[in-house]
Parts: structure tokens; C-alpha cells; sequence
């Protein structure tokens, strides 16, 4: 079984307080798909929130080091963002070529940040189900669609990946929470 913290990680937004300290801050997740470092994610979480936010950096847990994501590119319609970070030797999620089905296993990894008696500790989680709708017409054509799980998104999933389980292989990525929505795209459309 591999470890998904390789391959997803938590992002924060780092900027300066009023008193001048740096801040962090957990705001959602993202997974990598290209060497060097191609990182994707919401588009929701990768702009800039506040004047006082002023970067943004993943944590890698393995080799215990903050990567900085630059060269953020917002996709104008879609919650989608991709940038890059100085490699380091994440490993790198395929793209699921296959078809999706409704009531289709799927699963997803990510983060949640949870209050561990006064301190503050990011923390991975893994939720499991299955799709429950299917987009339909012009919105089901490959490399397009949003699907609907049947767990929902907690806060910090924004942005990871949903992979068809146990493929290793993901389909999508986590946005919304209706029960979860996911954007389903191929990498020529984006």
C-alpha cells in the first residue's frame, strides 16, 4: 500500500502579522502530477486571500520541509489552480483513463487541522464511498462533469485528489460540498 502523504499535501498560506510575526495558515490541499513539482488545486485555494498572505508553501511530511508554490495559474471559469515548486521529489498521481460509474468506488486522502489540547496539529485523513450522480449531456463528455460523492468534503479537503479506489490512479478533484463535488478534467482541456 503506498503512502498517500507523498503524493498529496497540505498548502498554508504565510504572510505577516500585525505585529510583524510570520503567520500560517491551513487552507486546503493539493496533489502533485508532473516532474519538476506540478502541483494542482482549487482555485479558491490558491488566491490570495489578504493583502497580509503574501505566499503560499506546502509541507512535505516525508522529507519534513515547506515548499513554496509559485507560477500560479488561475483557470478563469474552473476552481482549478496549478503551480509549481522546487523539486524535491514528490511522487507524482496518474490521471485515471478509465470510465467512471455510478455507484463506482472511490476514495480520497487529505488533511483536516484539529485542535490537539491547545495545539494546533494538521492532521491526514482518508474518507471512502461512492458516486452517487452523474453529470448528464454536454456536462458528461470526457475530461468535463462534476460527480457527487456520497461522503462529504470536511474543511482542508479542498483540493485533493479522488481517486478510483485502490487504482492509484485519480479522476478528479475534491471542490465543493453539496454531499462532494468533483471537477473531473483531462490535462489538454486545462
Amino acid at each position: 500500500m503506498r503512502d498517500s502523504s507523498e503524493y498529496v499535501v497540505p498548502i498554508f498560506a504565510f504572510g505577516t502579522g500585525e505585529d510583524g510575526a510570520e503567520t500560517r495558515r491551513f487552507i486546503g490541499s493539493g496533489f502533485f502530477v508532473r516532474s519538476p513539482e506540478t502541483i494542482i488545486s482549487c482555485r479558491h485555494v490558491l488566491e490570495k486571500p489578504s493583502a497580509q498572505e503574501i505566499s503560499f508553501r506546502t509541507y512535505h511530511f516525508k522529507s519534513n520541509s515547506w515548499h513554496e508554490i509559485s507560477d500560479i495559474w488561475l483557470h478563469p471559469k474552473m476552481d482549478i489552480a496549478i503551480g509549481t515548486t522546487k523539486e524535491f521529489g514528490a511522487k507524482v498521481w496518474r490521471p485515471f483513463t478509465g470510465t467512471l460509474t455510478l455507484g463506482g468506488d472511490v476514495s480520497v486522502f487529505s488533511y483536516l487541522e484539529d485542535d490537539l489540547g491547545g495545539r494546533v496539529a494538521i492532521l491526514p485523513s482518508t474518507s471512502k464511498g461512492y458516486i452517487v450522480n452523474q453529470p448528464v449531456g454536454l456536462n458528461a463528455m470526457v475530461g468535463m462533469g462534476v460527480y457527487t460523492l456520497s461522503f462529504p468534503s470536511l474543511p482542508g479537503f479542498s483540493g485533493s485528489p479522488v481517486e478510483v479506489f485502490d487504482s492509484s490512479c485519480f479522476v478528479g478533484m475534491l471542490f465543493n460540498n453539496r454531499q462532494t463535488d468533483i471537477t473531473v478534467f483531462s490535462f489538454e482541456e486545462v
